[in-house]
């Protein structure tokens, strides 16, 4: 998989994708459709729509080590903070990210 299409960063607090420059909007596409993101040991940032059995978060890096994964809501490059019952990821990835 190439992961450039994918690859996100961040910008005055806004997420951007770098290979189109186009703000991320994960919003808009239906409740159910979920987004993905993993933070690599290196700090780059990949995000993506989930696909049931067959696009997940070990996608991404073909099944090498991150930092951290997790689902997250964007709307026109603004992170929105939603926490599900399942985990607190967007501590983990404030702090990964700002490094």
């Amino acid at each position: 998989m190439e992961r450039l299409p994918y690859e996100v960063v961040v910008k005055d607090g806004r997420f951007f994708y770098r290979q189109s420059g186009k703000l991320l909007h994960t919003t808009g596409e239906g409740a159910h459709t979920k987004w993905i993101f993993v933070l690599s040991t290196s700090k780059i940032l990949y995000v993506g729509k989930k696909k049931k059995g067959s696009f997940q978060h070990s996608s991404f890096l073909a099944g090498g080590a991150t930092s951290c994964a997790g689902r997250l809501v964007v709307e026109y490059g603004m992170l929105k903070v939603k926490i599900w019952q399942k985990a607190n990821i967007f501590g983990w990835i404030h702090a990964a990210i700002s490094g």
